[in-house]
């Protein structure tokens, strides 16, 4: 799954902030039937600006993610899982998203 921002920005592109609470219902969920999960969120940039603005804005991005979803719930705030932002600033093909990635682990 996938969240747009605007380029240039750490601002959601239109009708994107609202696919947060599902995201937060689907790790909820998540959480209260897996023993162990970690959630890798990559925040990406496209190709129009800098290398060091898009490491910088592909980070700020992500951690926004992160800093909402942990904000809208005290399971996943409580949890003793990993939420693991990070910035890849541009990669060929890289849009002005954010990607989730869930890793099951197993115990």
């Amino acid at each position: 799954q996938s969240l747009y921002f605007n380029c240039g920005t750490t601002d959601f592109a239109k009708g994107e902030e609202t696919k947060i609470d599902e995201i937060v219902s689907d790790l909820e969920l998540l959480n209260d039937t897996a023993a162990s999960w970690q959630l890798d969120i990559r925040g990406m940039a496209d190709n129009s600006g800098t290398q060091e603005i898009s490491e910088k804005i592909s980070v700020l991005r992500a951690n926004k993610v992160a800093e909402l979803l942990t904000g809208k719930s005290e399971k996943l705030r409580a949890a003793n899982q990993s939420i693991k932002p990070r910035g890849i600033g541009t990669n060929e093909g890289s849009e002005c998203k954010v990607e989730f990635n869930v890793i099951l682990i197993k115990q």
